[in-house]
Parts: C-alpha cells; structure tokens; sequence
C-alpha cells in the first residue's frame, strides 16, 4: 500500500488531455473533462517524511480527482467552472519560436 498524505499538486503540465471521469458520488453524472498531462506532487509518508513525484498519464488525472475532493470540488462544480474558462489551444507536435534556430 502506498500513503499519500496531505498531497499538493506544485505544479501542472500546459497540456492538457480531455477525458470521461464519472464519480462515486454522483453516479449518475458522467462527462468529459480538462486534466494535466503531468503533474508533480509533494506529499508526506506515515512516517512524516516529505516527497516531491512527478505523475503522468491516467495516474495524473486520478490525483487531480482526488485531491480536487480534498478541496471540496466535485466534478460537478468543476464542469460549472468549465463553461466560463477558455482553454489554450496547444500544438504538442509543433515546435515554439523559441525552439527554432
């Protein structure tokens, strides 16, 4: 078993994948949401000592899930939240002028 206690998210991707998520509590609602890419997490152990991990893929939507329930966001809210935000588009494939040479 791993413990992840009081985890924070320092840090979150630019890109972001769409994505179902669905919840235990609201059953009944299902819908598709924004969710980092990668993300990088501190945390302590049972043992009280401090970690910095860098999650990526499903994993990271999981902690995003999970630790928006820590702040009492239920995807309900966050979907509210979503229809007033606008998203940056971003090209994962195409390189930035600060890339070029």
């Amino acid at each position: 078993m791993e413990y992840f206690i009081n985890p924070v998210i320092i840090w979150k991707s630019e890109l972001q994948n769409l994505g179902p998520e669905g919840d235990l509590s609201i059953p009944e609602f299902r819908d598709q949401f924004y969710r980092s890419k990668v993300i990088q997490l501190e945390y302590v152990d049972l043992k009280g000592q401090k970690y910095s991990e860098i999650v990526e893929g499903f994993t990271a939507v999981i902690f995003q899930h999970e630790i928006d329930h820590l702040f009492g966001i239920l995807i309900s809210d966050k979907k509210e939240k979503e229809k007033n935000d606008s998203y940056k588009k971003v090209d994962a494939f195409k390189r930035s002028d600060s890339t070029t040479r």
